[in-house]
């Protein structure tokens, strides 16, 4: 059903084994299911997957056994006929359920060296930008193939760590793709090196002031960890502004709001001698001044490495 399964085989009295067998769902889904080890008395087993709603990239789940499948009592013919309890009939009557469609998406591809190519470990986070909320972890392995599962066609921030690597902070759509077909996307990262910048896509600011919204809080947890694990580096954290207003507005403005980014992360232990702020203002535009589009797209927050 997935990458890895679980299979059942059974050794008879002459030490043969039966045909393995898939146990099929709800033990096996389309995600990778390993080492499945069931206890002594048959009663539960436990197992690695990397299934939807898991903490990490590999979970550690445990599956309870509720005992054989019970047969339908059938004396008479009569008693065939399903009505409810009160019907004073022998059987099973199950009530009529919704029945739901999987609309879930699969998505699959690789993360790798932007220069050369070459597959990457790495962490992925796929976000609801709707709910600022996590909703799928996967882990790219040695190869840098990962695979994950979106509970819909939709929009999603993407969030990528690697080892030795600068975040990675993207945005994905779905909208219009087939849930029965897996959507194949690949992620090129770039190496840590001085000079390097990375926008950060979720920061927002209370209208025309330097106070951080609480939703900006999840994206600049990730720059605290990128430094915990980098911790010989030093950043530049920038602010920058559309042209709408003076110079002189936007140089303060920009600056306040890298000096609110810099106060949340020595807030959060990182040392203010690691960090400088710097506002831009309108100087360095990544997109057009003359759309809302491009407008938004300057009005932003981003590092860059001063020194390794």
């Amino acid at each position: 059903m997935g990458g890895y399964d679980i299979f059942k085989s059974v050794k008879n009295e002459v030490n043969e084994w039966s045909p393995p067998v898939n146990l099929g769902y709800p033990v096996n889904t389309p995600d990778d299911e390993l080492f499945y080890s069931l206890d002594k008395g048959g009663k539960y087993a436990h197992y690695s997957s990397s299934r939807m709603g898991s903490v990490g990239g590999m979970d550690i789940f445990r599956i309870f056994y509720l005992g054989s499948e019970k047969e339908m009592i059938m004396t008479y013919d009569d008693i065939l006929v399903a009505g409810a309890a009160e019907s004073k009939k022998t059987g099973f009557f199950v009530p009529p359920a919704v029945f739901s469609l999987d609309t879930s998406f699969i998505l699959v591809g690789k993360v790798y060296d932007i220069d050369s190519k070459a597959g990457i470990q790495a962490k992925l986070d796929f976000i609801d930008v709707d709910q600022s909320k996590v909703v799928a972890t996967t882990i790219a392995g040695d190869t840098g193939a990962y695979k994950a599962i979106l509970p819909q066609g939709k929009a999603y921030g993407v969030e990528i760590v690697a080892k030795d690597y600068l975040l990675f902070l993207d945005a994905i759509d779905l909208t219009g793709k087939s849930p029965q077909e897996e959507v194949i996307i690949d992620f090129g990262l770039q190496k840590v090196e001085v000079g390097a910048k990375v926008v950060l896509q979720n920061i927002f600011f209370e209208s025309g002031n330097a106070i951080l919204k609480p939703e900006s809080y999840q994206q600049l947890d990730l720059v605290v960890k990128f430094l915990e694990s980098n911790a010989s580096l030093k950043l530049e954290i920038s602010g920058h502004t559309d042209n709408v207003g003076s110079l002189k507005s936007n140089t303060t403005l920009s600056q306040k709001r890298a000096e609110a980014v810099v106060a949340y992360l020595v807030q959060k232990g990182i040392a203010a001698s690691r960090l400088d702020a710097k506002g831009y203002a309108f100087s360095q535009p990544i997109d057009s001044n003359k759309t809302p589009e491009g407008r938004a797209k300057n009005r932003r927050v981003e590092f860059k490495i001063l020194s390794k």
